[in-house]
């Protein structure tokens, strides 16, 4: 059996159709037809398996912590806040990449941030304002030229590896920051951000940024399922049972992964089960922890105490304390 014809019958009958409908034009046009048909294929992943990553300490570090849900071309959500802390923020794993703007008036900068693959400082500055885009697993902007394995626990500066075919194509580009940090609030922020995003999707066929048929079928395709299979068992499935569900060997599927995320399916499932667990225990003050560890597959509760410190630096007990304490949820705005 190939590899197109592992996938399920609906994603073949959906590629199929796509690649029916592409016969006779140009490598361009084809190149661009077939990321936006790849990607409606993944937000019809997304929107019935959306997951909501978070970052609980980027909220506790503001009084108001603004934040725009897209679930499409990519992106989770935007985000927005004011370090109140005495500096660098924790950042727990999440499998996602980050795009973060300071938005100093005098000095705006922008990262790309990778998942950390345990809690780690991330660098920050007291009173700056941050304006973010978390991406979802396996994503990375398309005017950005990186390799993901190179991103993960890592933070590089945005100038450094913005590819200059797109920045030639979409003016802005070359000055997200600049022209994030000039605007009034979150919302013109959110809305200019879309503007040029969206931009650079409709310039899809640069050459050399966008994939083809044969990798979008046997790749990201093949990623996409993986990851939709990981969120509907919330990480509590074993690498094998993936492997068998997508119709893959296990060493094919380390191969993908490794390509498209970064690290292991067996690091991202225990990634997406922490991320469900933490995601729980924030809205959930009743549940105790014995009940939620075995309700997230972990072993007993000694085994989610130990992952649940290695991924926040604080003992699930401890963070539950800080989250009620500190009014978490109404720090939030949806913008």
């Amino acid at each position: 059996m190939d590899n197109h014809q592992a996938l399920p019958f609906d994603v073949r009958r959906f590629l199929g159709y796509t690649v029916y409908n592409m016969r006779g034009r140009s490598e361009g046009n084809l190149h661009r037809a077939l990321f936006f048909h790849s990607y409606q294929l993944s937000d019809r992943i997304s929107e019935a398996t959306f997951m909501k990553t978070i970052q609980p300490y980027f909220a506790l570090s503001s009084s108001h912590y603004f934040k725009r849900v897209i679930g499409r071309y990519g992106i989770t959500h935007l985000y927005e806040y004011v370090n109140n802390t005495d500096g660098n923020l924790p950042a727990i794993p999440d499998g996602c990449l980050d795009m973060l703007f300071d938005l100093d008036p005098e000095r705006p900068v922008a990262i790309l941030a990778g998942s950390v693959l345990a809690c780690t400082n991330i660098p920050s500055v007291s009173g700056h304002r941050y304006f973010g885009v978390r991406f979802q697993p396996g994503f990375i902007p398309p005017f950005c030229d990186a390799a993901m394995r190179d991103l993960v626990g890592n933070q590089i500066a945005l100038h450094d590896c913005l590819s200059p075919s797109i920045a030639a194509f979409v003016p802005g580009t070359a000055d997200l920051a600049g022209i994030l940090a000039s605007l009034p609030d979150f919302s013109a922020r959110a809305d200019r951000f879309m503007e040029l995003y969206l931009a650079v999707l409709r310039k899809s066929d640069v050459p050399g940024i966008y994939t083809n048929a044969e990798s979008w079928q046997s790749g990201t395709g093949s990623f996409l399922l993986a990851m939709r299979e990981i969120f509907l068992q919330k990480g509590q499935v074993s690498v094998e049972t993936l492997a068998s569900d997508v119709g893959y060997s296990t060493r094919y599927l380390n191969t993908l992964f490794r390509e498209h995320a970064g690290i292991s399916p067996k690091r991202m499932c225990q990634i997406i089960r922490f991320q469900t667990a933490i995601d729980e225990l924030d809205h959930d003050s009743d549940i105790s922890l014995a009940d939620l560890a075995a309700d997230h597959g972990y072993f007993d509760q000694a085994q989610f105490t130990h992952d649940f410190r290695r991924f926040t630096g604080m003992t699930p007990g401890a963070h539950r304390k800080k989250i009620e304490r500190s009014h978490y949820f109404s720090r939030f705005i949806l913008a």
